[in-house]
């Protein structure tokens, strides 16, 4: 604004002074943003935007344990480690101590100004602009679907596991979205199961 022009400071009583009007009718304040947003994301450490990607696509407000716990079993079982670089640790303590890095990691976005506190054990995007930045990272096609049905098969067992409802609205919400990559017959219906299920539950709720 200053090297437009459109605020200037008095030589004389160095007192700033602007037209707001102008200033809207001038400046494409949104874009602005959305490229400073997109920039500071695209700058963060690799291993912490995989974890708000992940984050991201469990909704703007995302509970601490669903997010380790989804991380853990795509470190165990499709060998996608965001701490790939960290020192080994044992077998005993790996999931604590996988535990406490993804609480360094989400501290250090709190610290970015990305996500805050909602609640004792869950955090929310500071804005809705910042999710869709996070998850716009991941590119539309081929690998957002494998990476929403890989999270949705995850999200599937959990609710299975007995966690509570929301798991399973999860899993239905990204398993529809990653449906594509469900190439076997059996995992198609599963879905349909699925989304009657949730369908169900729902309706129960209204």
């Amino acid at each position: 604004l200053i090297r437009c022009k459109r605020m200037v400071k008095s030589e004389t009583t160095g007192e700033w002074t602007w037209d707001i009007d102008k200033i809207v009718a001038e400046t494409n304040v949104s874009d602005n943003v959305a490229a400073l947003l997109e920039r500071k994301i695209k700058d963060l450490p690799i291993r912490l935007q995989s974890i708000l990607q992940v984050a991201a696509h469990l909704g703007f407000c995302f509970e601490v344990a669903v997010l380790e716990t989804v991380l853990f079993e795509t470190i165990d079982k499709q060998g996608e480690d965001p701490f790939a670089n960290d020192d080994k640790v044992s077998a005993a303590g790996i999931r604590q101590v996988h535990r406490e890095k993804i609480e360094k990691k989400l501290q250090n976005a709190v610290n970015l100004g990305l996500i805050e506190l909602s609640g004792d054990n869950s955090y929310k995007f500071c804005h809705d602009r910042v999710q869709e930045a996070i998850r716009e990272m991941v590119p539309v096609g081929k690998e957002r679907q494998t990476m929403q049905a890989k999270l949705g098969s995850q999200l599937y067992k959990m609710a299975r596991a007995g966690h509570d409802e929301k798991i399973l609205f999860l899993a239905a919400d990204q398993l529809n979205e990653g449906e594509k990559e469900l190439s076997i017959p059996k995992q198609r219906v599963k879905l349909v199961q699925l989304n009657m299920e949730a369908s169900n539950v729902a309706l129960s709720k209204a």
